[in-house]
């Protein structure tokens, strides 16, 4: 059976999900360099597995998903801070004495 360059067997999964990985890092990173251009074009790539991108929506995406990282941040830190107050230590975390 010949082989094709099409990845369809399990073994394949652990670098497609390092191709999508990739994909989000580099949008993260226009995210957090505020500059919709280059989140256009790391949303459009073909490894984010998006469609339907719109490029004169390119504000609107990058706003939006400032304020949700931003409200992301937020919740995270007040979870955190309610469980340290509560002496409940995050899974994950080490209690420091």
């Amino acid at each position: 059976m010949p082989k094709t360059a099409t990845c369809v067997t399990l073994s394949c999964l652990p670098f497609l999900e390092l191709l999508v990985l990739t994909a989000v890092a580099f949008i993260n990173e226009a995210i957090e360099n505020e500059d919709s251009t280059q989140l256009i074009g790391k949303m459009s790539h073909e490894n984010a597995g998006l469609t339907s991108v719109e490029e004169s929506l390119c504000n609107r995406y990058l706003n939006h998903l400032m304020s949700v990282k931003e409200e992301k941040a937020q919740v995270g830190y007040g979870t955190f801070q309610l469980h340290v107050s509560n002496g409940k230590v995050p899974k994950g975390a080490k209690r420091m004495n």
